[in-house]
């Protein structure tokens, strides 16, 4: 059983949701769209208070952004097994530094 805050990476494309997008109307929001089964798993995982790295995928912005918290754990708005799951985050504060996913891969020596 995990004990304690949990960290987590949370993807999206720019065009899609933005960092922009999860500043607005207070920073929260319902994180949807997810289809694939482990993602799905992993957002079942989620509890209150645990941070997310709200990372920019795609082409050109493959980086850390900006810090979300759980504030509303796992639901679906769906009655069978496969329906869409859901948590709701919200913005905790834009990273000061964007880092990279390179800056992420290198190996620290």
């Amino acid at each position: 059983m995990v004990k304690g805050k949990q960290y987590w990476l949370l993807k999206t494309e720019p065009g899609e949701w933005s960092w922009e997008d999860q500043a607005a109307n207070g920073g929260v929001t319902k994180w949807d769209g997810v289809k694939n089964k482990q993602a799905q798993k992993h957002l079942k995982s989620m509890k209150l208070g645990d941070l997310c790295f709200f990372y920019h995928s795609g082409a050109s912005a493959r980086r850390v952004v900006g810090v979300v918290s759980v504030v509303k754990e796992w639901y679906s708005e769906g009655s069978d097994k496969n329906s869409e799951v859901f948590v709701d985050v919200k913005a905790v504060g834009e990273m000061r530094k964007q880092v990279n996913l390179k800056d992420m891969k290198q190996d620290g020596s």
